[in-house]
């Protein structure tokens, strides 16, 4: 993975911020700390390796201008995503992970307080919906 520089680290940052209401907190009358988008479906993060496997092959599915592009782990480092790469950050131990495209209209939200993830964007949606519906429990759903 490629860091970003500091400069697009704050601009990122600030889309981020501004486009999805990003609002982060410990406390469960805050959550899911952003205006979750149409479409999107919020999962209880279980650690179970397939659930990890669909997203991860659903990323790589995506069209080429709806690929994932970015990795946010919040106030830690930033990263490019080459398109070699085949391993992406979904969850972490205390940390908000963001997933997005290019221009955020797909991509994952991993809330660690609220123990969730949120899959939003029509295209990635329609990739693992039908896989993971089965396999853990759905805590929202915006279609």
């Amino acid at each position: 993975m490629n860091e970003i520089a500091e400069d697009l680290y704050e601009e990122l940052s600030e889309k981020f911020e501004l486009g999805f209401g990003f609002n982060p907190s410990i406390h469960p009358k805050d959550w899911p700390s952003i205006k979750e988008p149409n479409p999107s479906i919020t999962f209880s993060i279980e650690a179970d390796v397939e659930f990890e496997d669909i997203l991860t092959e659903a990323f790589l599915q995506l069209s080429k201008s709806k690929k994932i592009s970015y990795i946010l782990d919040w106030y830690h480092q930033y990263y490019y995503v080459s398109d070699e790469q085949k391993e992406f950050s979904l969850y972490d131990d205390g940390d908000y992970i963001i997933n997005l495209s290019q221009d955020f209209s797909q991509g994952t939200f991993g809330h660690p307080w609220e123990q969730t993830l949120c899959v939003f964007g029509k295209e990635l949606v329609d990739l693992t919906k039908d896989k993971l519906k089965n396999r853990v429990n759905i805590k929202r759903i915006h279609v």
